[in-house]
């Protein structure tokens, strides 16, 4: 991960979805790609947009 700074890709789009998830895009790179999983699922990463479930993200309430 990059230091904080005034970058367009820390810029975040949290859109919610049909299915009660949501999609996060950045101002960089826009709808093209959303954050994703590797397919090991250990990692985090821009992937181009798509209905893959790791592009799918629940946001909850901590308590």
């Amino acid at each position: 991960m990059a230091k904080s700074s005034n970058a367009s890709g820390q810029y975040w789009k949290i859109e919610k979805q049909d299915n009660g998830y949501y999609r996060l895009t950045s101002q960089y790179t826009g709808k093209e790609k959303s954050l994703d999983v590797t397919p090991q699922k250990d990692k985090l990463m821009m992937a181009k947009s798509s209905n893959a479930s790791g592009q799918f993200w629940k946001i909850t309430a901590i308590k």
